[in-house]
């Protein structure tokens, strides 16, 4: 069943182009604490928009305001087709995981502690892998660290897709060259994802070979962004794309294994501002300063036809005024994600 489900998946996202740096082309600017939106004190109670942002329109939509999350993220979760793990299992601080060979089949189990790299959660464990994680390269480097990214489902909307509380995981390590990332939460994941269809994209950033096109959005691996490609923050910038979910599932920002820096250093986006294109509604929604999985109900959009996605404020980033945004797709369930604002 997990093979199936991931020839599933190469094949739906054969046409995502693999992204790998992100250094930017446009010019930095003076950096000050106003160019800041979220609150990194102590007191996480209001991450969200100050007293000067709630002079907005009157259709602007907040998000109910989370506390830091710190919810337990121990379950089983799906190695990726071209991984060579039969099994993942993160238990009491232990991972457990066990190869498809039969030469080393046995399960493993490994202590991990949880770091931070420039805002970015890390699972470094007690030993690296101790074989290639990739099929088609036994001679591919491991490592002993994961960069994780994780959510919460939860079924105050009446959703019954998924059980209130199940975790939506995604993990990344070094050595995993392939589409889709080296770990994700179950294998029904891309059932529950409105088609990922993007249209009419103002503007993309082309950087050397690179181009951070919207298309990107449609794989969640880190290092595959949607990047704005005007001169300033990208106000206004944007795609369209149908609307067949009841959500909007996000993971805002640049997000890189190697180069965890390009998160805070590159802006990441505040509001967003939804249209429906066939009825005219018009909605401005808060996004969190995460990278982790979150949503946007967009419900009343139902009978939109295609929506309009468009930026309408941005977290400013410490050295690029490159806005980003790694994962945008249309998802049956309320999502909260495992931290509401960056560390």
């Amino acid at each position: 069943m997990r093979r199936f489900f991931f020839v599933t998946v190469a094949l739906f996202l054969c046409g995502c182009t693999e992204q790998r740096d992100s250094g930017n082309r446009k010019a930095s600017f003076d950096y000050s604490s106003e160019a800041i939106a979220n609150d990194t004190s102590s007191d996480k109670q209001d991450v969200f928009l100050s007293n000067d942002d709630k002079e907005a329109e009157d259709n602007m939509i907040f998000q109910a305001a989370d506390e830091r999350m710190a919810f337990s993220f121990d379950g089983s979760y799906a190695p990726n087709l071209y991984s060579t793990l039969d099994s993942f299992c993160i238990s009491d601080g232990n991972i457990q995981y066990q190869y498809e060979s039969e030469d080393s089949n046995e399960v493993k189990t490994v202590k991990y502690e949880k770091i931070y790299k420039e805002g970015l959660l890390f699972l470094k464990m007690e030993e690296g892998f101790p074989f290639s994680i990739t099929e088609n390269d036994s001679k591919a480097s491991t490592s002993d660290t994961l960069l994780v990214l994780i959510g919460k489902h939860t079924s105050e909307d009446g959703n019954n897709f998924f059980p209130d509380g199940s975790t939506l995981f995604f993990a990344e390590t070094a050595g995993f060259d392939y589409p889709y990332t080296f770990i994700t939460h179950s294998q029904n994941f891309l059932d529950h994802i409105g088609r990922q269809v993007y249209k009419d994209c103002s503007s993309f950033l082309k950087e050397n070979d690179v181009e951070y096109k919207v298309e990107n959005l449609s794989n969640c691996k880190p290092g595959t962004p949607w990047v704005e490609g005007v001169s300033g923050s990208g106000i206004g910038e944007g795609f369209s794309m149908e609307c067949e979910r009841n959500y909007l599932l996000i993971m805002n920002g640049f997000i890189s294994y190697d180069k965890p820096y390009l998160y805070k250093q590159n802006n990441r986006i505040k509001k967003l501002k939804v249209i429906g294109l066939e009825n005219g509604i018009e909605k401005t929604f808060a996004v969190l300063d995460t990278p982790h999985p979150q949503t946007i109900d967009i419900s009343d959009f139902e009978d939109s036809g295609d929506i309009r996605i468009e930026i309408a404020d941005v977290y400013k980033g410490t050295k690029f005024d490159d806005t980003c945004m790694n994962f945008c797709a249309g998802y049956t369930a309320r999502v909260i994600p495992y931290e509401d604002t960056i560390y």
